[in-house]
């Protein structure tokens, strides 16, 4: 195998976008209008739209929960209202299953 230098695939990597985006104007946006409490609700069609990663989407829920903003994925069933406990468990779920991703990124690092 030839030897070639890290730096030289992660330009090739990045010219070829096989790296993913590390700014999401658009969602950045997002959140600076959730923060100036802009909006009350978002709806979205599907969980996986909203992030890059599970623990991406669990963290901007959580933001969007501290300032006031209702959550909903349209397609999952998924709504942080207060009243519906059952979409509330599955955002639980989903936050251990955020931790549980996180471990096995650490232990193959």
């Amino acid at each position: 195998m030839p030897n070639v230098r890290s730096g030289s695939l992660r330009i090739s990597a990045r010219s070829e976008q096989w790296l993913a985006k590390t700014s999401l104007p658009a969602l950045n946006r997002l959140i600076a209008d959730a923060r100036a409490r802009k909006f009350d609700c978002l709806l979205i069609w599907k969980l996986d739209r909203f992030g890059r990663s599970l623990v991406d989407c669990l963290n901007n829920i959580k933001i969007l929960e501290e300032n006031g903003i209702r959550f909903i994925a349209v397609t999952q069933g998924l709504d942080t209202d207060l009243q519906n406990p059952a979409s509330r468990f599955l955002l639980h779920v989903l936050g251990a299953a955020a931790e549980f991703e996180r471990a096995l990124i650490r232990e193959r690092t």
